[in-house]
């Protein structure tokens, strides 16, 4: 026997009613927090990118620099024959 012979618990009172000012406050704080952090979020990829660029590739290339675009050298000794390379 499991019940109330009654049928089941009152319904629940209803929400307090509230302030519309305060309503709107936290709206208008919730779409600064999101703009914000949006913000904050284009800062820190645009920081990460500056950094892997400046990093990654060392400030210099292959193509760049006193030997840019040569290619690299090969000792004499690794080389099969005079016209081949390595």
């Amino acid at each position: 026997m499991c019940g109330s012979l009654f049928g089941g618990s009152p319904p629940p009172p209803p929400p307090p009613k509230e302030d519309k000012t305060g309503k709107a406050i936290r709206e208008r704080q919730r779409i600064e927090e999101a703009a914000n952090a949006k913000k904050n979020k284009e800062d820190l990829l645009a920081q990460r990118i500056r950094q892997y660029r400046h990093t990654m590739a060392g400030g210099s290339s292959l193509l760049q620099g006193r030997r840019g675009g040569q290619g690299f050298e090969v000792s004499s000794q690794l080389l099969s024959r005079d016209t081949l390379g390595a």
